[in-house]
């Protein structure tokens, strides 16, 4: 069984396996450090831009407040993530939020250990094959 192979010794599997794989780690740089602004429609009284930041640009976002903010904590749960502020020596708890950085890391582990294991079972296949193709010779 002969399958089509692209850019030399290397197959489509492999080649959209390390394509997954570059989206999810790029997926994952940009939620701890990305930023991105974009227009929100419907602001009042006038159109205003929204931001989403990272884990660690939101971290640096609420140490800017040099003149209130005394420290910055961070601190991760299971799938969450939560800011919190130490303003006028009372620590000002923050809001617990999704963590698609830890969602990205889960993903790529589950992604890579299913593509392990499928390559795996392929080499205990084509070790089967070539047992059997040695007794009949």
């Amino acid at each position: 069984m002969k399958k089509k192979k692209l850019f030399g010794k290397l197959g489509i599997e492999t080649i959209s396996f390390l394509i997954l794989d570059g989206l999810l780690i790029g997926f994952l740089i940009f939620n701890l450090f990305g930023v991105f602004t974009f227009w929100q429609i419907g602001k009042e009284p006038q159109p205003g831009y929204v931001t989403i930041r990272g884990m660690y640009s939101d971290l640096q976002y609420h140490a800017s407040f040099k003149q209130s903010v005394i420290e910055v904590f961070l601190s991760q749960g299971f799938l969450t993530y939560q800011i919190d502020c130490l303003v006028n020596w009372a620590v000002r708890p923050g809001v617990p939020t999704f963590s698609w950085m830890q969602v990205s890391i889960l993903l790529l582990v589950f992604i890579n250990l299913w593509m392990a294991n499928k390559y795996l079972q392929l080499a205990k296949k084509l070790k089967q094959a070539l047992k059997l193709n040695s007794i009949y010779k």
